[in-house]
C-alpha cells in the first residue's frame, strides 16, 4: 500500500566510533572506528569508582589500521555495556500518511559488537512506530517485525516507545543543520496526528506537543511520542508528564524516567471503544464517587482519584471538597495534605473500611473529619494497624464502649494490650497492697495492667513484664483515692521477700521526693512494711 511522504531525513554517519565495554568490570573493551570501518579490541587500564564500578580510557586510543587519534572532546563516541544491541552507523527518518494511519518510520544499517574484539555483518533493520486512526490505537513494529501495542502495561516493561532512538542523542543527528532538520520531521509528524486526531474525534487534541531533550531517557522524542501513541485512545487524557509526575506522587514511585503511568488499560479501552471521557473512565477503574469536587481535583493532580477509598466513606459532597481542599495546599514541612491524611487511613481492605463507616455513623462526618486533620498522622495510622491485628472477640469489644472520638486511639491501645498482654498473669503479692493516707498501693494483676500504667505515667514500667515474672521484681502502683496512678515503685527482692525499695517514681519518671505528701505516704507504707528505702527517689528529710 503506497503513502504519502510527508517528511524525511537522512543521517550518513552516526557517530565517529562505537564502544563496548563489559558492565562494571570493564576487563575487555571492543571498539569500532568509523572512518576506516576498522574494529578491535584489549584491555585497558582501569579506574575503580566506588559507585559505578571500574572505568577505562579507551576514549583516548589510535586506531591500528589507519594510524588515526581519537578526540573525545570533539568526536562522537557512543559508549555502550549491551553486547546484544544492534549499533547503527546511518539512519533515515521518514513521515509516511496512509489511509489507516500514520507512519513514522526509522531505517537504519547496523551490527552487534562482540567482547571478543570483532563484529556482526552491517545489516538493514527497520522500526516503525504507527498511529492506527481505525482502531485507535498505536503500535511499535520492532525489527523482528513484531507488532507490540502501546498501553500503560507495555510501559512497565519498556522504557522506549521507538528503541533506535536511544542512539539519536549521542549522535549527529542533533548536530548543527541536522537537529533543525530532524525536529522539522518530528514537527511534521505531531501537526499530521493532530490533524489526523481531529477528523477521527470532531475536536482539536491540545497538549501534544511535549519538548525532546538530547541526552531524553528512552531516546529523542520519546516522551512526545509516548504521549501521541495514548492520546490517540483517550484523546482528553492530561499530558503524559503531568500524569507520571501525578502517579510518583500518589503511589510513591521515585523512579527516574519521566513515563511512570499506573493506569490499567481497560481505561483506554473505554475511552476507544465506549467514547468515555478519560476522566470518566479513570473515576469508574477505581470505583471513584461522582462527585464535582473530586473532577476538578482531577483537573490539575489526576492521580487524587487513588482517593476513592476514602471519598466514598463520605456522603457530604462538602465534605470532600474539604478533604480535597488540602491537595493543593500543604500546611507547615509535613503537615496536613490530602495525601498524608488518606494514607494514615490505610483504607486498603474491608476491615478498615468498616471501621472507618461505623466512626463515622457514631460521630458524624463532620467531626471524623476534624479528627483526621487535627490529629497525628502516625497516630492515626498505628490505630489502624493495631485495629487490623486486633482478634474477632476483641475488635467486638471495641464498639461495646462508647467513647469520644479522641479517645478512640488510647481505647484501642487497651484493647490491644488486653489482646497482647492481657492473658499474662502477673505475680500476686497481698502483702504489699494496702492503703495509707488515702493512697491506694497496689500490685498490677496483669501484664496488661502493667502497660497501661506504663503509659498513664509516661514510663517504661510496660517493659518490666519479664523480670516481674522472674520473681527477682515486683512493681507497686500508688494511687490517688480516684483510682488514678500517681506513682509507681520498683522493689527488689532479698532475702526471699520484698524489702528493699530501688526505685520511686511519679509521672515522667519524676522523683517522688519531688512531691512533699506523696514522697511522705510512700515511706509511711515502706515503714509499716518493714522495706528499706535505698534511692534518692525518697527522702526522710521532707520538709
Amino acid at each position: 500500500m503506497a503513502g504519502e511522504w510527508l517528511a524525511w531525513t537522512s543521517i550518513r554517519k552516526m557517530f565517529d566510533s562505537i564502544i563496548l565495554e563489559k558492565e562494571y568490570s570493564c576487563d575487555y573493551t571492543t571498539i569500532y572506528h568509523f572512518d576506516c570501518g576498522h574494529t578491535f579490541g584489549g584491555s585497558w587500564k582501569r579506574k575503580f569508582k566506588y559507585y559505578t564500578g571500574f572505568s577505562t580510557e579507551s576514549k583516548y586510543y589510535i586506531c591500528p589500521k589507519c594510524g588515526k587519534r581519537s578526540n573525545p572532546l570533539k568526536d562522537r563516541i557512543y559508549v555502550s555495556h549491551d553486547e546484544d544491541g544492534i549499533y547503527p552507523i546511518s539512519m533515515s527518518i521518514q513521515v509516511i500518511n496512509f489511509k489507516n494511519f500514520l507512519d513514522l518510520v526509522v531505517r537504519y544499517r547496523g551490527f552487534q559488537l562482540s567482547l571478543d574484539g570483532t563484529r556482526s555483518e552491517e545489516e538493514s533493520y527497520t522500526e516503525k512506530l504507527r498511529f492506527d486512526f481505525k482502531e485507535k490505537s498505536a503500535f511499535l513494529i520492532d525489527r523482528n517485525k513484531v507488532r507490540h501495542k502501546i498501553t500503560p502495561t507495555y510501559f512497565s516493561t519498556a522504557d522506549s516507545v521507538l528503541p533506535v532512538l536511544n542512539y539519536v542523542g549521542a549522535s549527529y543527528a542533533v548536530c548543527g543543520s541536522r537537529k533543525a532538520e530532524l525536529n522539522k520531521v518530528f514537527k511534521t509528524l505531531r501537526l499530521a496526528f493532530e490533524r489526523r486526531l481531529k477528523e477521527t474525534y470532531g475536536f482539536s487534541v491540545k497538549k501534544v506537543y511535549i519538548p525532546p531533550k538530547i541526552c531524553e531517557y528512552g531516546g529523542y522524542h520519546n516522551t512526545m511520542l509516548a504521549n501521541m501513541a495514548l492520546k490517540i485512545a483517550a484523546p482528553d487524557m492530561p499530558p503524559i508528564t503531568e500524569i507520571s509526575k501525578s502517579t510518583k506522587l500518589w503511589k510513591y514511585e521515585h523512579r527516574h524516567q519521566p513515563i511512570c503511568i499506573d493506569i490499567d488499560d481497560v481505561v483506554f479501552d473505554d475511552t476507544r471503544r465506549k467514547s468515555v471521557g478519560f476522566i470518566d473512565a479513570l473515576i469508574k477503574q477505581y470505583h471513584a464517587p461522582n462527585s464535582k469536587a473530586l473532577r476538578k481535583a482531577m483537573a490539575t493532580d489526576v492521580m487524587v482519584v487513588t482517593t476513592a477509598n476514602v471519598l466514598n466513606l463520605f456522603k457530604d459532597e462538602n465534605i470532600r471538597r474539604r478533604l480535597l481542599s488540602y491537595n493543593a495546599n500543604k500546611i507547615g514541612y509535613l503537615g496536613v495534605s490530602t495525601q498524608s491524611v488518606c494514607e494514615s487511613m490505610r483504607v486498603e481492605n474491608q476491615l478498615i473500611r468498616d471501621m472507618w463507616l461505623q466512626l463515622i455513623e457514631r460521630h458524624g462526618e463532620s467531626n471524623a473529619l476534624n479528627y483526621l486533620l487535627a490529629n497525628d498522622r502516625c497516630e492515626i495510622r498505628d490505630m489502624c494497624m493495631m485495629y487490623e491485628k486486633l482478634n474477632k472477640p476483641y475488635r467486638k469489644l471495641v464498639w461495646d464502649k462508647k467513647c469520644k472520638l479522641k479517645e478512640f486511639h488510647d481505647w484501642i491501645v487497651e484493647i490491644y494490650n488486653q489482646q497482647e498482654y492481657g492473658d499474662v498473669n502477673l505475680p500476686a503479692i497481698p502483702a504489699l497492697n494496702k492503703d495509707v493516707n488515702g493512697m491506694h498501693f497496689m500490685v498490677p494483676k496483669t501484664a496488661a495492667d502493667l502497660m497501661t500504667v506504663g503509659k498513664q505515667l509516661k514510663n517504661c514500667v510496660g517493659s518490666y513484664k519479664g523480670r516481674v515474672l522472674k520473681g527477682g521484681t515486683a512493681i507497686v502502683v500508688v494511687t490517688n483515692q480516684d483510682m488514678k496512678p500517681v506513682a509507681c515503685l520498683e522493689l527488689e527482692r532479698c532475702d526471699g521477700t520484698f524489702s528493699k525499695l530501688v526505685q520511686a517514681k511519679l509521672f515522667a519518671n519524676k522523683r517522688v521526693a519531688k512531691d512533699e505528701f506523696i514522697n511522705a505516704t510512700v515511706l509511711k507504707w515502706a515503714e509499716q512494711l518493714k522495706i528499706a528505702p535505698t534511692t534518692i527517689d525518697v527522702t526522710a528529710q521532707a520538709s
